[in-house]
């Protein structure tokens, strides 16, 4: 009777349950890392001191009560072997302490950038771990990451089995940055659980490279057509730095010089430039609105303008400028250093300044 009324029970519950649909399930952004406990991180913060952590695995945990409890029996029973058992495993927790600091202390690392880095992509980091020491070699070390806050970016961790004396090591990571504009690289710590497993010693990583994140780049087709009405070698009225020539302008900042026009420069006593008129579809100008960074709609509209801009760039004869508020900030060009241009504005568009 008691069977069936189970029975019964968990049918009415697994029919009111609804089930899960492919909507709901979610890849995240980053990978999943176990949060250490409250007490986990009073432990580490009572155990750290001038730039080292000590945590105590679930191995050494036992080993440690085993420890204790076989001390116990040696004073309670008062036997010789007990007794020296006990100061076995002192000894290798003593000689697990020394080993591991020796290790991190020897252990130098290097981090380097390699490529571009844009908003949630990962992007490729060298790591680069160096023996200082001349003799011994370095056993099991590992970089990881050591803040826990996913705004500062993330690291994936690396692990070298054995570097020799005065030699270095190359390993390749992923990072991923999560806003644009200048930031820090992420905390890092060198560790190692040598020689027997049951303590991970940690060092943080002094290292103050910065490193430049651009937007996110979307893969958008842009036609060549959009949002021009004129013809192929038209004239569209619009200036440009290539075509008939159109009239004189003021030099402004971040204009060449080969395009100032120095009779006129020296008869009215300040730098004017040559204007062209553009033909067809040549040119393009994009348009950003001001704004500061972390605000949602800026920074959507930062990742558009970027997508636009690199895709327009594909087409080698189209050039592309930027406006900023109506302020020109990058003269239209062509060409992968324009790309460059283009993309180290937007990073750091909006960007409050002390």
């Amino acid at each position: 009777m008691r069977d069936t009324e189970t029975t019964r029970s968990v049918a009415l519950r697994d029919k009111q349950a609804p089930p899960a649909t492919s909507s709901e399930v979610t890849t995240p952004d980053f990978p999943i890392v176990r949060p250490p406990t409250r007490y986990t991180l009073l432990l580490r913060r009572l155990l750290s001191y001038r730039g080292r952590s000590l945590e105590v695995t679930t191995a050494g945990w036992l080993f440690i009560l085993i420890s204790l409890a076989v001390g116990f029996a040696a004073i309670n029973s008062g036997s010789n072997l007990l007794h020296v058992v006990f100061g076995c495993q002192m000894g290798m927790i003593v000689a697990s302490g020394v080993l591991s600091e020796m290790i991190v202390r020897r252990a130098k690392v290097r981090r380097k950038i390699v490529g571009s880095t844009h908003v949630d992509v990962a992007s490729l980091l060298e790591i680069e771990v160096e023996n200082t020491g001349k003799r011994a070699p370095l056993m099991s070390v590992t970089v990881e990451d050591q803040a826990t806050n996913k705004d500062l970016g993330t690291c994936s961790p690396i692990s070298l089995l054995v570097i020799p004396s005065a030699q270095k090591r190359v390993a390749r990571s992923r990072l991923t940055m999560v806003r644009r504009g200048w930031s820090s690289l992420p905390p890092a710590a060198v560790s190692t659980g040598f020689p027997f497993g049951m303590f991970i010693k940690r060092r943080e990583v002094a290292d103050s490279q910065r490193v430049l994140v651009y937007p996110r780049i979307r893969a958008m087709h842009v036609p060549i057509d959009e949002g021009d009405n004129s013809c192929d070698g038209e004239s569209t009225g619009a200036q440009t730095r290539t075509g008939e020539f159109f009239g004189l302008d003021e030099f402004r900042d971040g204009m060449e010089l080969r395009r100032i026009h120095w009779p006129a420069t020296a008869r009215i006593g300040r730098p004017v430039v040559r204007e062209f008129e553009s033909q067809g579809k040549s040119e393009r100008w994009l348009d950003l609105s001001n704004g500061v960074t972390g605000d949602p709609d800026f920074e959507a509209e930062i990742e558009s303008i970027a997508s636009h801009a690199v895709a327009l760039l594909r087409h080698n004869d189209i050039a592309v400028g930027l406006r900023h508020a109506t302020k020109l900030v990058v003269p239209p060009a062509r060409g992968s250093a324009q790309q460059q241009q283009l993309l180290e504005y937007l990073a750091t568009a909006g960007a409050t300044r002390s």
